[in-house]
């Protein structure tokens, strides 16, 4: 490690704390605001720099063996407590973080022995310009890609990129840290730029995977929205035909009704001009439109599958009690709704029985949306 005091082991924990605590806020969403969330990480990082200096000083040579591979849980256990993201959303930008500061170790050591004589401050100015460019890439550019695309990123995480990006990781800090005479040679400095090539290609690899994995199934999920508006454009235009037809129905009717009334009036005939009235007020309610609930759309599809289900002689009541926005796409909640009403319909004519039934109620409870459907079906129905 070059050697050095108290004070410059301090500098250098204190640049390399300053590197992975920094990458990993930049790319974060704290617990708690911003400000707070800085002070925390400049606290913690003092004790950490502190802690690891004071281990450089009691023990060096435990300290060049495994003050590397301490780092990542050390830092990690509390970056993943700031953090309000995924856990392992956040190991991966830990994991980023510690990579960072593995390359920074190697370019300070060999570049100052290269070119400098293994002067120490030549390597402390070395893995600041570093920190430096890093720093600035990830906030002008990294940061915005990484933000677009954290949703992704969150939802396509799991166990087996995670372990492959600490083995990645580990491998880095192994090829930094390693606690030999680290001869220098160019063959050697060559193999060590290798292994971190090949950790950091690793690390990218897996960012754009899951990236890709992401936009897949967001698409996967939007061309099965589709197909459900598809659905619910062709019973709109089956209830717009049945709904032609009945306004037809009913001007034949009125226009009868009409003439029924006028022949009545004429002959002075009172009883049957009020029973011609009922009957025309009867075939007005039976057009009225029903109302289920307040919110439109809602309102709209349950009244479209209730029309649907009606034609097929099923009987189907409703319990809805929502008001106002339901907090989330009313898109989503529409096609939620078919997608439930769909396969009880289905259920229903397949299940062969005379008397079909289907109940649907829809209520909030605990700031959480309540759908709840029974409906008649077969005795071997089974779906996963």
């Amino acid at each position: 490690m070059l050697g050095g005091a108290f004070w410059v082991a301090f500098l250098r924990n204190a640049m390399g704390a300053v590197l992975v605590l920094a990458v990993f806020l930049l790319l974060d969403r704290p617990r708690v605001a911003m400000k707070k969330a800085v002070l925390c990480y400049l606290v913690f990082g003092l004790l950490a720099v502190g802690g690891f200096s004071v281990w450089y000083m009691l023990d060096r040579e435990a300290y060049l063996h495994f003050s590397g591979i301490a780092t990542f849980p050390v830092l990690g256990i509390f970056c993943c407590l700031m953090s309000r993201g995924g856990v392992y959303l956040s190991l991966y930008k830990i994991a980023v973080g510690v990579y960072l500061l593995s390359v920074c170790v190697c370019l300070g050591i060999d570049l100052s022995r290269w070119g400098f004589g293994g002067s120490i401050w030549a390597d402390i100015v070395i893995r600041f310009l570093f920190i430096s460019l890093v720093l600035l890439f990830i906030g002008k550019r990294f940061r915005k890609i990484f933000f677009k695309n954290i949703d992704y990123l969150q939802s396509e995480m799991d166990l087996f990129s995670i372990v492959t990006l600490v083995v990645s990781v580990a491998i880095a800090a192994l090829a930094a840290y390693w606690p030999d005479e680290r001869e220098f040679s160019v063959l050697r400095i060559i193999r060590i730029f290798v292994i971190l090539f090949m950790a950091g290609t690793i690390q990218y690899l897996i960012f754009h995977l899951h990236i890709h994995l992401g936009k897949e199934q967001r698409l996967e999920s939007e061309k099965q929205l589709m197909e459900m508006n598809e659905q619910l454009l062709r019973r709109q235009l089956e209830m717009r035909e049945k709904a032609e037809q009945n306004a037809e129905k009913l001007r034949h009717n009125v226009l009868r009704r009409y003439l029924l009334i006028e022949e009545s009036t004429k002959n002075g005939d009172r009883d049957k001009v009020l029973e011609y009235l009922k009957q025309y007020g009867e075939d007005l309610e039976c057009c009225e439109e029903k109302t289920v609930c307040e919110n439109r759309a809602v309102n709209g599809i349950l009244a479209i599958y209730e029309e649907y289900a009606r034609s097929r002689d099923i009987r189907m009541t409703m319990e809805v009690h929502m008001a106002g926005e339901p907090g989330f796409r009313e898109m989503d909640l529409v096609a939620l709704l078919a997608t439930i009403l769909e396969n009880a319909i289905g259920l229903c004519v397949d299940s062969g029985e005379a008397e079909r039934y289907i109940g649907m109620s829809v209520a909030f409870k605990s700031h959480k949306m309540v759908i709840q459907c029974q409906c008649t079906c077969g005795m071997n129905v089974s779906e996963e």
